[in-house]
């Protein structure tokens, strides 16, 4: 099948399935204000990040053992579901370039490219690598995920080797302390794409820090999150990058925190 006939039906696909849905804020979820990362993670639990990298192994090997469609934060889901944005972004990424190269920034154990893997297996001279945490990286060898992926725990390794047109992050700047510092030394290797999804996201001049409360059927936690200004992020990012699409997460719901809409939005950048 040709690649603009492939993009085609994924970009009919994205049509029928955009909708906004509203859900009131229950005792999971979103709550507080605070004025630092700091005072937020003091009154956080915490996580169990063994507890945590357990479950993520046993739901990729379930993936791996086909057991499960795809897995998303340790979760299994048995039904196939596909990222039809981010599909489309990388089929135009093939075929404005011939190549597709990508970093999963913070891609766990590989979530997004086994949910997807029946399409991107389809693209020829592409590869995927994942920056995740050390111990993502050392479990991944162990278990031997899929030879398809390549595994690094430095920011510096994966550009250099991998030689990436194309940073994918998912889900991730939210939850980094220092979130504008190490997206600024990922914007400094200088990807010729940047897929940014499932970011949550407020239309004001200033984030937000508050705390996430993560459901124990997922696992029990509880950690500082930030709500994202969004003119501030999308101005930072086309200093060098122009938007080709902008769009609203496939998975993530729209909600209401203290009056204020939260939007988990999503971006395809190319460099200028």
């Amino acid at each position: 099948m040709k690649i603009k006939s492939i993009l085609k039906r994924i970009y009919f696909s994205i049509v029928l399935k955009t909708y906004i849905h509203e859900e009131a804020n229950t005792v999971y979820g979103y709550r507080g204000r605070f004025k630092t990362w700091k005072d937020a993670k003091n009154l956080s639990s915490g996580y169990d990040s063994s507890l945590i990298l357990s479950k993520v192994a046993q739901s990729t090997l379930d993936v791996l053992n086909g057991k499960a469609s795809y897995e998303r934060d340790g979760v299994t889901f048995h039904r196939p579901e596909y990222s039809h944005r981010l599909l489309f972004a990388l089929m135009y990424i093939k075929n404005e370039e011939s190549k597709l190269s990508v970093i999963d920034f913070g891609g766990s154990l590989g979530s997004t490219y086994f949910q997807n893997k029946i399409f991107i297996d389809k693209i020829s001279d592409s590869k995927w690598a994942i920056v995740e945490q050390e111990c993502f990286e050392k479990l991944a060898r162990e278990i031997k995920v899929d030879s398809y992926i390549d595994y690094y725990s430095r920011i510096e390794d994966a550009f250099r080797i991998v030689k990436p047109n194309c940073l994918i992050m998912s889900g991730v700047l939210p939850y980094l302390e220092n979130d504008l510092e190490i997206l600024d030394n990922l914007l400094m290797h200088k990807p010729k794409y940047i897929y940014l999804d499932r970011t949550a996201t407020i239309n004001l001049s200033e984030d937000i820090i508050s705390i996430h409360y993560v459901p124990p059927s997922i696992y029990d936690a509880s950690y500082p999150v930030r709500l994202l200004s969004y003119p501030s992020l999308v101005k930072r990012l086309e200093q060098n990058y122009s938007v080709i699409f902008e769009f609203k997460s496939e998975i993530d719901d729209d909600f209401i925190f203290e009056g204020i809409r939260v939007q988990h939005l999503g971006l395809f950048l190319k460099l200028k």
